[in-house]
């Protein structure tokens, strides 16, 4: 369960906090996961859809500690812009999380 937050920083950026709940086999983790959001691609209030910007994670796989077996995927609040694709980019041991980030599609993919 997440809640998102949508703060205006200055002319081009908005900077969105999204924090959830973690349950892992040791307790119970609290984590916050901050990133860029290119204002100027935000829609209106009617289409509430943001678009993610090329370093801004477009989604989470979280998995279980050390043994890294995937629980679930938790996305973004905001979505890749048209050619590109959410994908795995990164791995964060610091919140059990594959990072997932806007990547542009390729032509030859189906």
């Amino acid at each position: 369960m997440g809640i998102g937050i949508y703060l205006h920083i200055g002319y081009e950026y908005c900077i969105w906090v999204y924090t959830y709940l973690l349950i892992v086999h040791s307790g119970v983790g609290r984590e916050m996961l901050v990133g860029l959001v290119d204002c100027n691609k935000v829609r209106s209030a009617e289409d509430t859809r943001t678009l993610c910007s090329m370093t801004t994670p477009c989604g989470w796989e979280i998995y279980k500690p050390y043994i890294r077996t995937i629980e679930y995927f938790m996305k973004s609040p905001c979505d890749c812009p048209s050619g590109t694709h959410c994908a795995r980019s990164s791995d964060d041991i610091s919140i059990s999380a594959f990072v997932y980030r806007c990547s542009p599609s390729n032509g030859d993919e189906s």
